[in-house]
């Protein structure tokens, strides 16, 4: 299993914020009493991402005995299921689960030998979302917001040799926890359901960065 070598400070930070806002979404019902904007909501979200330095995976791969020069798709589908609480119209915490489907990509080494290979990676995330309303109705809003919180994802690497004479492949798991930001807008269009856009970024997950653009369906109870 390979190793990423992580900044102290930075994965603290990151599992800090995964559990205080765990714990904080546990205890929101007995501190609030469920209103127009205390109240819990459901969602799922759709859409697409791409990767800053996928020539990284070059040391994802070295990890496991492959010197390789890779050439990965940029871009993929994604999708996340979602729970929060709203807390007041400038609060929210949530937390989901992210799924970035699987990036193929062809590789070659020094010996000219080709590869191809997939990475997979999914997680739990929390976050924490502060929100400016800056239109507002009886049940209908629009709001702005910021989002960040810890992301602990998995990742799964596979390489295979696309050459006939040459017998090899590998495969490799990782996880860890790191930090995750965005930004967006939250339209409340009725008194139960809402859309959201937004943009995220995910940082070095498996020595990958993501950048993700994702369309919510939300229901609020």
């Amino acid at each position: 299993m390979l190793k990423k070598n992580v900044p102290h400070h930075s994965r603290a930070l990151s599992t800090i914020l995964l559990l205080a806002s765990l714990f904080l979404l546990a205890a929101a019902p007995a501190a609030h009493a469920v209103g127009e904007t205390d109240s819990w909501y459901i969602g799922l979200g759709y859409g697409n991402y791409r990767i800053d330095n996928d020539n990284n995976l070059d040391d994802v791969f070295a990890g496991l005995g492959f010197s390789t020069r890779t050439s990965a798709s940029k871009s993929n589908d994604q999708y996340r299921l979602f729970a929060g609480y709203q807390f007041s119209k400038w609060f929210a915490l949530e937390v989901g689960y992210f799924n970035m489907g699987t990036l193929s990509f062809t590789g070659s080494d020094s010996a000219s030998n080709t590869y191809a290979g997939t990475y997979e990676a999914d997680g739990v995330l929390a976050s924490v979302i502060l929100a400016v309303p800056i239109y507002s109705e009886v049940h209908k809003r629009v709001s702005l917001f910021l989002r960040g919180g810890g992301f602990r994802w998995d990742s799964d690497r596979k390489l295979t040799s696309s050459n006939a004479s040459l017998e090899a492949s590998a495969t490799g798991r990782d996880h860890d926890i790191d930090a995750h930001a965005g930004l967006g807008v939250h339209i409340r269009g009725l008194r139960h359901a809402a859309i959201r856009l937004g943009y995220e970024r995910f940082k070095d997950v498996q020595g990958v960065d993501l950048n993700t653009v994702s369309l919510d369906l939300m229901y609020y109870y």
